[in-house]
């Protein structure tokens, strides 16, 4: 019977209100829990049980009867329902394993506005110190030497990657023919028609994909970047299709879009993995290919420290600290040196709960120094071990702990500052420092730099006269020969190093 034919004909039989949507509802949802309870039965009685064939005819007549029920109040033919039905699942299942040519938006254009038909497109992954309250990981893009955009971080307090997503939109230039954001970062606009421009080109259709691309980014981390399958959730390439449904690239399929979203995440996978690499797109085979990075030979180390040795880098905010332990990074030998910034300390609680701390900081000055404390204490086994393969460089150590805690709220944590150097004591007593590098000089005006931390520095590096170097004000090369000079004074360095 045709299924048009059986909509027309059930309507003689329909005695449900015509304008209640609930009860043809609730009837389909009673039918499935009808063909449910079948199936239980066949389970339990396999061998036994003679009547489930006979009853699940019934159950999805009944099931059918509700539904062009349904679709009558809805002004549906069923049809069509199972017209278009059909042509989304072959769409999503049966789709070839390669993506077929297709016509691209801007054929037959100027090649100045055309999307490249091939490009190679390099990411390049760095440290940045000027981002964040620690170093921040930051990828930059080029296209041979030229940079493309601007470095992006994560822009999260979760080292998510998103830094390497502009795979994400090489995955719809390649595979949809379609990517305003890269179309904008390449200079390919097509200016010369002034509403391809505007519309297909503009910021709005940009901002759109950028959005998607932040949408899936949030489904894709909880399916491992499509790692372990080759489908998308269905709801997501609806997402995508709906809120392009304006733009060129509404002619695309859901096939398409799948294509897309899995080559852009097959691509961010193995930039993740490498660190970096190039990523080849190609409009005409649509197809991205990953290179990776070429290993970067490292320079011999200029400077060998010793072994269990711990050196710590201390002082006040904007003074120099971090340049310098840069600095040292640079020169040493990075396998057998352990570098680290407290309390920011080597786990991931401890990170997640420093930046917590430098972002929405406690009211209440105890509370924030016994967060501190709970990042030393979370640390200071891995510390300690650290000394154990070889030297431990440290920015900042509990002596912060006591200047800005103590002096630098004239000690109203409201506890005695007996209590207080315990418990800093409870926590550090197995690790000593071999010299502590103060900074005591301030580049540039700071509020972290309260009255009384200089004199809580002051007093603690006179009650360790032979630890300790103040470290003058001095241009940032003069004080890292200032340092390393110190260092080889102190013995801290291998003899015969270079």
């Amino acid at each position: 019977m045709d299924i048009d034919d059986y909509q027309r004909e059930a309507r003689r039989t329909d005695i449900l209100p015509p304008d209640d949507f609930t009860l043809p509802l609730l009837g389909l949802a009673g039918e499935i829990g009808n063909l449910a309870a079948e199936v239980k039965k066949r389970e339990r009685d396999a061998l036994g049980y003679r009547g489930f064939r006979e009853e699940v005819r019934e159950e999805l007549g009944d099931l059918l009867w509700y539904a062009a029920a349904l679709a009558r109040r809805c002004d549906v033919d069923l049809g069509q329902v199972l017209a278009d039905n059909l042509h989304k699942t072959e769409e999503r299942y049966v789709r070839p394993p390669a993506p077929p040519p297709h016509v691209l938006f801007d054929d037959g254009l100027d090649p100045a506005e055309q999307l490249p038909r091939q490009i190679d497109i390099t990411f390049v992954e760095s440290l940045e110190t000027d981002r964040g309250a620690e170093p921040v990981p930051v990828v930059r893009i080029y296209r041979g030497e030229k940079a493309v955009g601007d470095p992006l971080d994560d822009n999260s307090d979760d080292n998510d990657d998103y830094r390497y997503h502009d795979a994400l939109h090489l995955g719809h230039m390649a595979l949809l023919g379609w990517s305003p954001t890269m179309r904008g970062l390449l200079e390919v606009k097509r200016r010369s028609s002034p509403d391809t421009n505007r519309v297909q080109d503009g910021g709005r259709a940009a901002v759109i994909e950028e959005g998607l691309a932040a949408y899936v980014f949030s489904v894709a981390s909880e399916h491992s970047f499509f790692a372990t399958g080759d489908r998308v959730p269905a709801d997501v390439i609806k997402a995508c299709r709906k809120m392009t449904s304006h733009l060129e690239v509404a002619q695309r399929s859901s096939a398409d879009w799948e294509y897309a979203i899995l080559g852009g995440y097959a691509m961010f996978r193995a930039l993740r993995q490498h660190r970096g690499g190039t990523v080849r797109a190609d409009l005409g085979a649509r197809t991205l290919t990953f290179t990776p990075p070429s290993p970067q030979p490292q320079p011999a180390p200029t400077l060998i420290l010793k072994p269990g040795k711990v050196i710590v880098f201390e002082g006040l905010d904007k003074a120099g600290k971090s340049t310098q332990r840069d600095l040292l990074e640079s020169v040493v030998d990075r396998n057998s040196t352990s570098f680290v910034h407290m309390p920011s300390g080597v786990a991931d609680f401890t990170r997640r709960l420093y930046r917590l701390l430098e972002t929405r900081p406690p009211v209440g000055p105890l509370a924030r120094q016994l967060a501190h404390l709970s990042c030393h204490s979370e640390s200071i086994d891995e510390l300690i071990d650290a000394t154990r393969r070889g030297t431990l460089v440290l920015d900042r150590w509990w002596w912060s702990t006591w200047a800005y805690g103590w002096y630098a709220t004239g000690g109203n944590l409201g506890l005695s500052e007996t209590t207080f150097r315990s418990l800093i004591d409870d926590v550090w007593s197995d690790l000593e420092a071999d010299v502590v590098f103060l900074f005591l000089t301030a580049h540039v005006s700071d509020d972290n730099n309260a009255a009384g931390v200089r004199e809580g520095y002051e007093a603690l590096a006179a009650a360790a006269p032979d630890q300790v170097v103040v470290v003058p004000p001095m241009s940032v090369p003069d004080t890292h020969a200032f340092i390393t000079e110190e260092l080889r004074r102190r013995g801290l360095v291998e003899s015969g190093e270079s």
